[in-house]
């Protein structure tokens, strides 16, 4: 009867040592940071923001003149956004990889991976949707018969990324202001 007993408190005794292993295990896994952080220190004339990777990693310094607004963009991107009135430029920092974009004027949607922004290039208007890393890699140029009269990005109404390869617009076209809707497929 003793090695019944004697087993029965060995085995509670193992339960217990892995509870607490396992209550440990958990305990460690949260103390460690897995997300990216920034900070934005107010200066005299001035903002500096910094952004961290997961690891507490300095990635990204920059100083501006007017605050920044800091938004986060799916799990490990955050994009700063500067500017006054009508205009507003964006930069996007990826905290896992470390990739920094370039400046993105006007961004009326994006993703962790695309930019939907509205642009006055080659004398025309267009919304672009491209690559956020990759200023080579630019996967549609949307081209219509925009009013000559509107200021591009009030011409958008609605943009959602479905995913990386299916974008939905809904955009006025004429003088009229009709409304039109698309759904685009990117390569």
């Amino acid at each position: 009867m003793n090695n019944i007993m004697l087993k029965k408190i060995i085995s509670k005794k193992n339960i217990i040592m892995a509870l607490v292993c396992c209550l440990i295990f958990w305990m460690l896994l949260n103390s460690v940071p897995n997300k990216m952080s920034y900070t934005v220190e107010e200066g005299d004339d001035s903002y500096i923001v910094s952004v961290f990777n997961p690891h507490g990693e300095k990635i990204y310094e920059e100083q501006y003149r007017v605050e920044p607004v800091i938004s986060k963009v799916g799990k490990d991107t955050v994009m700063i956004t500067v500017g006054k009135g009508d205009w507003h430029q964006s930069k996007f920092i990826n905290g896992k990889t470390g990739r920094i974009s370039e400046w993105f004027d006007d961004v009326k949607e994006c993703s962790e991976q695309l930019v939907v922004n509205c642009v006055y290039k080659d004398n025309r208007f267009k919304i672009i949707i491209r690559d956020i890393y990759d200023k080579d890699k630019t996967y549609k140029e949307i081209t219509d018969s925009f009013s000559e009269a509107a200021v591009g990005k009030y011409l958008v109404k609605d943009i959602e990324i479905i995913n990386d390869h299916l974008v939905y617009l809904r955009y006025y076209i004429g003088d009229d202001w009709e409304e039109k809707g698309r759904l685009i497929f990117l390569n």
